[in-house]
């Protein structure tokens, strides 16, 4: 993985070409969040990885705010099947 990634990264033939890398990873030392976005920022440089961001997760077990799950909802609401009859018989069998 840690060839492959860089490469199909940097391929521009990819359906990855002009997307923006978000980085997203959890703290293991609360008090030291600023040094720990550093060391993942030396770590995608030093594999010559491009990001947009890194964010930090101070809290992986705290509750979402209400805000953050309705965003989520939305966003991932056109892809929910309904639960009636007529949208079940257009799912893959394997998924039901």
């Amino acid at each position: 993985l840690t060839l492959l990634i860089p490469h199909i990264l940097a391929n521009n033939k990819t359906f990855l070409s002009g997307a923006k890398l978000h980085i997203f990873t959890l703290a293991s030392q609360q008090n030291k969040l600023e040094q720990e976005e550093e060391n993942m920022r030396t770590l995608l440089q030093k594999f010559r990885i491009e990001f947009a961001d890194i964010t930090i997760i101070p809290d992986m077990h705290a509750e979402p705010q209400p805000s953050t799950k309705l965003d989520f909802e939305k966003s991932i609401a056109q892809f929910r099947i309904a639960n009636n009859s007529d949208s079940n018989k257009y799912m893959d069998p394997k998924f039901k």
